[in-house]
């Protein structure tokens, strides 16, 4: 069977995480402009945090995936692809909205990271099932990146909340140690991700078939 090969295209892989950073960065600095404002604006920042949010989750992602190398072809399905960019656009705005009230409790919290990190696994997983091969998971790993997708969640939503009520001089370089963190979490979930994952080529499957 022509399983995954564990390699990797390096500056793709730093491509991915540069792009993760990016929006974890710009997210942080939207969510302060979507606190001040209010009515049709209030929504329309919303909208476009998501997207830009949503987006760049979903584009390190590819990215990630563009990273590895394959020993066979592989095409995508682009309806089912379209469909993990608009799940997490989704997971997004939920996110957004759940900072937007600035005042959480601990509960509230952790409920918004669940929604969130659920957003962001079923957007990965959903990528993979894009895939034209079979594919079967471990599911340690499966379960590990579930773990670091939360992990990755409940930071997100918590240094977002912190930028809010914070207003000291150096915010900025606050912001850019935080994206890291947060770019770091986001890319950790996709490869932990791929590490769950067993790849086989769909003409191999058939190969095997047929010799039955």
């Amino acid at each position: 069977m022509d399983h995954l090969h564990r390699s990797h295209d390096t500056l793709l892989v730093l491509i991915s995480y540069l792009i993760a950073f990016t929006a974890s960065y710009t997210v942080l600095d939207l969510t302060a402009r979507i606190s001040l404002t209010r009515g049709k604006k209030r929504w329309l920042w919303l909208s476009f945090g998501a997207l830009v949010m949503g987006m760049g989750i979903w584009s390190m992602h590819f990215v990630g995936m563009m990273s590895v190398t394959m020993p066979f072809p592989v095409s995508y399905d682009l309806i089912i692809v379209l469909l993990s960019v608009g799940v997490a656009i989704i997971a997004s705005f939920v996110a957004l909205l759940v900072v937007d009230r600035r005042e959480l409790s601990i509960m509230q919290l952790l409920g918004g990271a669940v929604l969130f990190a659920s957003g962001i696994v079923s957007m990965h997983y959903i990528g993979m099932y894009a895939m034209q091969a079979r594919v079967t998971y471990d599911i340690k790993y499966v379960l590990l990146s579930v773990l670091v997708a939360l992990c990755a969640s409940v930071a997100a939503l918590w240094l977002s909340l912190y930028f809010l009520k914070n207003s000291s001089r150096n915010v900025a370089w606050k912001k850019i140690g935080s994206a890291l963190i947060m770019g770091t979490a986001i890319a950790g979930m996709h490869y932990t991700g791929m590490m769950a994952a067993h790849i086989e080529s769909q003409l191999s499957v058939h190969h095997q078939i047929y010799s039955l």
